[in-house]
């Protein structure tokens, strides 16, 4: 499992080029594969690939769990600087597995909170299965500005509606998660324009 790591200060590490969560010839296959001829890029993976820091970065380096893409930042460098070198049009990421609802710009260095943005992403929560307290991620927030949307205390999915022009999407929550017969209602809602990297709320 992964742990809590300040990058900078409790693990030099951090920055390896070596590190790599998909694999040298992953890595380069995603790399050599991108298509900037359609108006979408859907990346789907296996976990949140925006940054999150527990810890204010200016103090430190900041604080990140190290099993995901906060644990191998060149291998991410690398995929986003692919992006950019493509000019890969309407980028979307979507990922899950870490039982929280996330929303987020993707930018190119996450070290710059005006960096430009590359990508957008799309990060869904369990079904049923809980989480840690909204608290925790509340208190993180500042420390993340690049998130537009960002709840634990949501059980759920993401729906998704694409045509050439837009993505629309829909955060949904189960009401009662030990009701096989739950509601399901319509959380927030967010829009992707192809040609302008970056969420909008619709």
């Amino acid at each position: 499992g992964g742990t809590n790591t300040s990058a900078l200060a409790d693990c030099p590490a951090y920055r390896d080029p070596k590190r790599t969560l998909l694999g040298v010839a992953q890595e380069r296959w995603l790399a050599e594969g991108w298509d900037a001829s359609r108006p979408w890029t859907l990346l789907v993976q296996q976990t949140l690939m925006s940054r999150f820091s527990w810890s204010d970065p200016a103090i430190g380096g900041g604080t990140y769990w190290s099993d995901g893409w906060d644990g191998y930042a060149a291998s991410r460098d690398r995929l986003l600087a692919a992006v950019v070198a493509k000019r890969v049009s309407g980028a979307v990421v979507l990922g899950g597995d870490v039982h929280s609802h996330y929303v987020s710009d993707v930018l190119a260095d996450f070290d710059d909170p005006r960096s430009r943005i590359v990508a957008t992403e799309f990060c869904g929560t369990s079904i049923t299965s809980t989480s840690l307290a909204q608290s925790r991620i509340d208190a993180a927030l500042p420390f993340n500005p690049h998130l537009h949307y960002a709840r634990s205390d949501q059980r759920g999915y993401v729906g998704f509606d694409v045509s050439e022009t837009d993505l629309a999407a829909r955060i949904q929550v189960v009401e009662r998660i030990a009701d096989p017969a739950s509601p399901v209602r319509t959380a927030a809602r967010f829009s992707v324009d192809p040609s302008r990297p970056g969420v909008h709320a619709a």
